[in-house]
């Protein structure tokens, strides 16, 4: 099984593919992950 650090090494190795850091960092923000718990606290409390 290879370890994290072998992946990490190739991934350090690659060519960086800014496209696919800037979906990852839209996907995965702050914001977003807050909106979500919101949305979340609102179901549970009934909340509109």
């Amino acid at each position: 099984m290879p370890s994290l650090q072998a992946a990490i090494e190739r991934a350090r190795a690659r060519p960086p593919n800014l496209a696919a850091a800037a979906r990852l960092s839209a996907k995965y923000s702050w914001a977003r992950a807050l909106s979500a718990e919101l949305s979340d606290l609102e179901r549970l409390l009934g909340a509109s």
